[in-house]
């Protein structure tokens, strides 16, 4: 039976941490170690972490040096002896007992490097299909590369311990997990996805002094002008990002360079929707960043996949984020009242292909943003493209 390293970095998680401890410890797979690196917390996170170590042989327990979460995960790294690692966040936890044993299993009978798994967010949840993916091929590599939720996050995978090369990036406070999986990306021949949640994502969106950056940006007074919100990180990691496709030679490099510019922003805009930021305040940290251009060109880039953009004039692209961040705003609310399980991301890459685009010749049907264009004009394969034709013809 191959041992599975769990790693959890703690920062004051004395109120979660107890439901997570408990979601690995009563695992039915049962040869797990449990790497416990604590930041150095000042509430009684680390009396809890010794409590659960008496009775749990199978835990270990190290303290960082106040440098933060990817210093702890790196020390994790460094620390483990399984054969394949799992990253847990201290306030989330398995949604079933048998997770580490389905994860395993999955990796083992499809013979996959790895397998990465959907979970439960306050606004997102990946789009893949279940099954194998082979990132040697192309549409492959780029269906996997193009769903953030699937391909950039630290704790929805269980991971072959040898082929993690690169360690996370110390010195980066944002998205630093993206640049961790991209870095490690081209060692994964194959993987598996399994599209049910298997792992509950804890947001404490309404604490305002919640560890997360994220939870604190958008309540700052004008917030805009401090250029510090996702869409602005993202942005912040473009020369690590560029170092990472250089130096690992990742395929098609020029298809995908833009994709972080661009998904970012509609993570800005719809965490801007779940902490509740007026609409007057979105629209101006979005006509901000419509006329960056960075952006812009993310916008032009999409235009070698067979998209038209309505407009190159820069006033004109202004109004189209306008009515962007009406109806997205709106759209916003329709789905969260009407339909909790429905694909934000995919609803709100079909609307912003709706507003900002048209069809035009050699449409790649492999790139996200075209292929929501196409289901909302043609196909009407996704019940989020049927949902947003129907939000958009009952508002206008």
């Amino acid at each position: 039976m191959k041992k599975v390293s769990i790693i959890i970095p703690c920062y004051n998680s004395a109120k979660t941490l107890k439901k997570c401890l408990d979601s690995i410890i009563n695992q039915t797979y049962k040869n797990i170690e449990i790497i416990l690196v604590d930041d150095f917390s000042i509430d009684n996170t680390v009396e809890i972490i010794k409590d659960y170590a008496k009775s749990n042989s199978n835990i270990k327990f190290f303290l960082s040096d106040k440098k933060g979460v990817s210093n702890a995960r790196n020390l994790g790294l460094k620390e483990a002896t399984g054969d394949y690692i799992q990253f847990v966040d201290s306030d989330d936890f398995f949604l079933h007992l048998d997770v580490i044993e389905i994860l395993v299993k999955c990796i083992e009978e499809n013979r996959v490097d790895m397998v990465v798994f959907n979970f439960i967010h306050p606004c997102f949840e990946s789009h893949l299909k279940s099954g194998v993916y082979n990132l040697n091929k192309e549409k492959d590599f780029k269906e996997y590369y193009q769903d953030f939720f699937a391909c950039s996050l630290p704790w929805n995978r269980l991971m072959k311990k040898e082929l993690i090369k690169a360690n996370f990036n110390s010195l980066v406070s944002f998205a630093e997990d993206e640049l961790f999986n991209l870095a490690n990306v081209h060692n994964v021949n194959k993987l598996y996805y399994i599209a049910e949640p298997l792992y509950y994502y804890f947001c404490d969106y309404n604490n305002t002094k919640s560890p997360s950056a994220i939870n604190r940006i958008y309540k700052e007074d004008r917030f805009w002008e401090k250029e510090n919100t996702i869409w602005y990180g993202s942005v912040q990691n473009l020369k690590y990002r560029n170092e990472i496709f250089e130096k690992n030679k990742i395929k098609y490099v020029n298809d995908i360079c833009y994709i972080r510019l661009f998904d970012f922003f509609l993570f800005d805009f719809a965490f801007m929707n779940l902490l509740g930021v007026e609409e007057k305040w979105q629209n101006i940290q979005c006509e901000k960043i419509v006329k960056n251009k960075i952006f812009l060109q993310t916008l032009y880039d999409y235009e070698k996949h067979g998209l038209i953009l309505k407009s190159k004039n820069i006033d004109d692209v202004a109004k189209l984020m306008k009515n962007f961040v009406q109806y997205g705003v709106l759209l916003y609310k329709f789905l969260k009242s009407n339909q909790n399980r429905l694909r934000l991301y995919i609803a709100l890459y079909t609307l912003f292909a709706k507003i900002f685009f048209d069809i035009g010749k050699n449409i790649d049907k492999y790139n996200l943003l075209a292929s929501c264009l196409i289901d909302i004009e043609k196909d009407f394969k996704n019940i989020e493209s049927i949902c947003v034709k129907y939000f958009l013809d009952k508002k206008l």
